[in-house]
């Protein structure tokens, strides 16, 4: 408590220094260099090519603010326009920096020690030892590395109202430890949370009460707010976010929610990011002692030669220029910050609304943009080919957040697995990655590189492999849970499901289906309404998201019609069986009642592996 006293008088005595000193002047060569011509010149394009109402983007040295400024409209009904200093962007992931800067300040005070057990410090509930003598640590939460399972829990966000308390959700949703900590970065939601809940178990303070004493008003952030449900002043000033629907652009349903500290629901000026960036970049002590050094420092890397995690931040690589970066998503809202060291430089972006690929304007093309137009083009290194033993490696692999027991495990079946297989050489040829097949050459043990570029792809062990800069991994599969065994077992089964709802009818009017067509008929008919409520949710990647984070009534219903769908086909079953072994009806009519049945339990096979049917989330 002392050290924090004393972090809190140097905060406002640095604080006192800077609001009797004008802003002090950007490198000339952030100026020299036209870097914020070229940032407009992005806004404004990609605006009106994306169909963007408003943003928010600024630049920033070490010395302070260079340049920050609205686009656009807050609200499209009410055309407000974006004013940097007052209009409040929904933060997304970025507000994870927070989280990540309030557990070290307590670490700084000595009232958290990184690598100590989480449970030390939770009240109400324990993290559940699965790995036994490797607990889960408060480091581990800080780098992605605490090994839980990822979902995106049904129900977990509102548009307005009420909210679950962080402690109790946590100990609700708390998801299965699906690898040992320290193992591999992944990205992780839940560990953040947990993070931000050690902070309220600590301090015996709400995490957002915390936040602006400790993170907003030391810097003056008075635009900023993790609170929820949100206040008068930040309903008055936060801007609307929109998400695609068939008719255009709406307003998104989800605003907040329980689990809030991991960016649902923090909100933040341009000004005020932008003054955050630039004391992250001075290691400006009103962050704590040492805290911005830490946060910028590499903490875990998945491999010896790849960019870090550092807490909270995530280091990589473009153009083989260092960077640091976080980048934050929802429904409506993108937003990002990045330091280029290369050029003495950061900035900070935030956008109101998707865009038909579904990622509104984010950072990563702008960084990408201002890196080509400002810095000389580097060559990739050349290193030398070995002999490697690449067949070890071959399989089919998905993404590590691929929840294992929750709804999102469907993601592999939408987005497509990656097949490693060995080419000439001993070189590695995967597919899955970066939208087409790629060669991969081997450096070394379990190294390879994509000649030419500055990709790395390296295998932690024989079922795990990591890109360069990523913050997810890829985990081996087996044959039986291949999502491309499902596509094709759903193929048949809609084949199935049009002939038997087309074609019972049919036979009925004539007079030639027999009284047990009815079973597959009102199973064809149960899949057919699962898939048109899919269709209706699925207008848009934001839209669906959405619905799944608000739990909204359309889904429910949807998933209770493909659950309805297995007794219904165990029924089916039964009769098929009892159909051949008694030769009921003719050879033909036996033949396609068992091709419905096989096309019904390819069905609820699909459904099985992807935990449409045990519902476990409602």
């Amino acid at each position: 408590m002392e050290s924090r006293v004393r972090r809190r008088l140097a905060a406002w005595a640095a604080l006192a220094a800077t609001a009797l000193a004008p802003l002090a002047a950007a490198p000339a060569k952030a100026e020299d260099d036209g870097v914020w011509d070229t940032m407009r010149g992005y806004v404004e394009r990609e605006m009106e090519a994306r169909d963007v109402p408003g943003v928010a983007v600024s630049l920033v040295s070490e010395e302070g603010v260079l340049h920050s400024e609205g686009f656009g409209v807050a609200d499209i009904d009410g055309g407000e326009k974006v004013d940097p200093e007052t209009t409040r962007f929904s933060l997304a992931s970025e507000a994870k920096l927070f989280t990540a800067q309030a557990v070290l300040q307590l670490v700084e005070d000595g009232a958290v020690d990184l690598d100590a057990d989480v449970n030390e410090y939770l009240e109400g509930f324990r993290i559940e030892d699965a790995y036994p003598g490797r607990p889960v640590t408060v480091r581990n939460l800080l780098t992605y590395t605490g090994g839980f399972d990822e979902d995106h829990f049904i129900g977990m966000g509102v548009e307005s109202g009420p909210v679950t308390p962080l402690g109790e959700e946590l100990e609700e949703k708390q998801p299965e430890r699906v690898r040992p900590p320290g193992k591999l970065v992944s990205y992780d939601n839940y560990g953040f949370a947990l993070a931000a809940y050690i902070v309220e178990c600590v301090t015996d303070m709400p995490f957002a009460k915390y936040l602006e004493d400790n993170v907003f008003e030391p810097l003056g952030m008075g635009a900023s707010s993790a609170a929820v449900p949100y206040d008068e002043e930040t309903e008055r000033d936060v801007a609307t976010g929109y998400i695609i629907g068939r008719d255009g652009k709406r307003p998104t349903e989800m605003r907040y929610g329980a689990l809030f500290p991991v960016g649902i629901g923090p909100v933040a000026s341009g000004d005020d990011m932008a003054v955050y960036l630039a004391a992250m970049m001075a290691r400006d002590p009103r962050l704590g002692d040492g805290v911005a050094e830490r946060m910028l420092s590499p903490q875990f890397r998945n491999a010896p030669e790849f960019s870090a995690m550092g807490f909270g931040w995530e280091q990589t690589s473009v153009a083989g220029r260092s960077v640091w970066f976080k980048a934050g998503d929802l429904p409506g809202f993108h937003t990002g910050m990045a330091i280029i060291p290369d050029l003495g430089i950061g900035f900070h972006i935030a956008s109101n609304a998707d865009s038909d690929e579904g990622g509104g304007i984010g950072p990563v093309d702008l960084l990408e943009e201002v890196i080509a137009e400002h810095l000389p083009a580097l060559e990739a290194p050349e290193e030398e080919a070995v002999t490697a033993d690449s067949e070890q490696y071959e399989g089919t692999f998905i993404s590590s957040r691929t929840s294992r027991n929750g709804f999102i495990r469907f993601r592999p079946l939408v987005d497509g697995p990656v097949t490693v297989a060995t080419g000439e050489e001993g070189s590695l040829v995967t597919e899955g990655l970066f939208g087409k097949k790629v060669t991969w050459t081997p450096v070394g043990e379990g190294r390879y590189v994509r000649e030419g570029t500055f990709h790395r792809l390296t295998f932690i062990d024989r079922d795990t492999f990591a890109l360069d800069g990523h913050v997810i991994g890829y985990e081996r599969v087996e044959w039986f849970q291949n999502p491309t065994l499902y596509r094709v077992l759903l193929a048949a089964a809609l084949a199935s499901v049009l002939l038997v709802l087309v074609g019972v009818p049919i036979a009925a009017w004539h007079r030639r289906a027999a009284p047990r067509w009815i079973v597959p008929w009102v199973n064809a008919a149960l899949v057919t309404a699962f898939i048109a409520i899919g269709a209706v949710l699925a207008e848009s990647k934001g839209a669906f998201t959405v619905a799944l984070l608000t739990a909204d009534p359309l889904l429910v219903a949807a998933l209770i019609l493909a659950a309805l769908t297995l007794p219904v086909t165990v029924v089916q079953v039964v009769f098929a069986v009892r159909a051949l072994a008694k030769r009921q009806g003719s050879v033909m009519g036996r033949v396609s009642y068992a091709a419905a049945t096989l096309g019904a339990v390819a069905f609820t096979l699909a459904c099985a592996e992807y935990n449409i049917l045990s519902l476990p989330f409602l």
